[in-house]
């Protein structure tokens, strides 16, 4: 039986470097791990989107979550991402997680195919009872096509303890208020955009893509909160979704990249395929207009 798990703070959707499309750049997930820990996030979504899970083979998953786990304290929370789009995969990594001593899995529902309610509830149920291991759900409406609503969860739940929390990027603040109605249930606001607005809610705390490239926004933002400095975490806020919106305007992932290697991290900017990097042009405009933001 699992026992409750709080998870609260500031948890980076932890960015994959990349020497090639295979092939994982380990000191470069060093230098961001140490560059993160330093800026005070509490710990890492690993293998997620902003991690292009789906997109990297399951022995690169495999080594990736070993090198989290080898390269971070105990202190420091690590929820590793398990979903695939076939079941012999997730249990694989399921597995892996509990042979190297991760404790905190993730998954989003299972994908392409319309699944009702029932085999939604059989998937978790079954990913419950692979492994002792505790489980978020991780919502993500916007790329998997399914919302897993509250009722949903309630009717997993009485089938197993091992469920905690959930990861909500829908996107959808009235649907994340729905979760924060579960009793002993761990809520991460896994939106940028309404990173504080969750706080606002009752979220435990933040998943977020943009920490990556400004941890230090995001604790601050959350200590501000937590300390009831209200204009001090709007004002933080409000930089927060302007910097969502500039890197957003650049090809996915691998503008944060591009971010991070601007701030002065050895990062590359080759993401998996189809993917792509930004060309010169971009990496220059970015420049620019990151520039113009810290002088500002």
């Amino acid at each position: 039986m699992i026992v409750m798990i709080e998870i609260n703070g500031v948890i980076t959707a932890l960015l994959t470097p990349l020497k090639n499309s295979d092939k994982l750049d380990v000191e470069g997930l060093r230098e961001l791990i140490e560059f993160q820990i330093k800026s005070g996030v509490n710990g890492f979504f690993v293998s997620g989107t902003t991690g292009e899970s789906i997109l990297l083979g399951i022995d690169l998953r495999k080594k990736l979550i070993e090198k989290v786990r080898e390269l971070t304290s105990e202190k420091v929370t690590v929820i590793f991402q398990v979903g695939s789009a076939n079941i012999r995969d997730v249990r694989e990594l399921v597995n892996h997680a509990y042979e190297i001593g991760v404790n905190l899995i993730a998954s989003f529902p299972p994908l392409y195919y319309p699944y009702d309610r029932e085999s939604l509830i059989n998937y978790y149920v079954k990913l419950a009872r692979m492994r002792n291991l505790s489980i978020f759900i991780y919502n993500i409406p916007p790329r998997t096509g399914i919302n897993i609503d509250y009722e949903i969860i309630n009717e997993m739940r009485k089938e197993t303890s091992n469920i905690i929390g959930i990861k909500d990027s829908s996107g959808d603040l009235k649907n994340t208020l729905k979760y924060l109605k579960i009793k002993d249930f761990n809520v991460l606001m896994g939106s940028d955009t309404l990173s504080l607005p969750g706080l606002v809610a009752g979220c435990n705390g933040l998943v977020s893509a943009l920490s990556n490239v400004f941890p230090e926004l995001f604790v601050k933002m959350y200590e501000s909160f937590r300390k009831g400095n209200l204009d001090k975490a709007q004002e933080l806020y409000s930089k927060i979704t302007y910097l969502r919106t500039l890197l957003g305007k650049y090809p996915y992932i691998a503008s944060y990249k591009v971010a991070l290697n601007l701030r002065g991290l050895a990062i590359s900017n080759i993401v998996s395929e189809p993917l792509r990097p930004l060309n010169d042009n971009e990496i220059k405009k970015m420049k620019q207009e990151l520039d113009e933001f810290i002088e500002s």
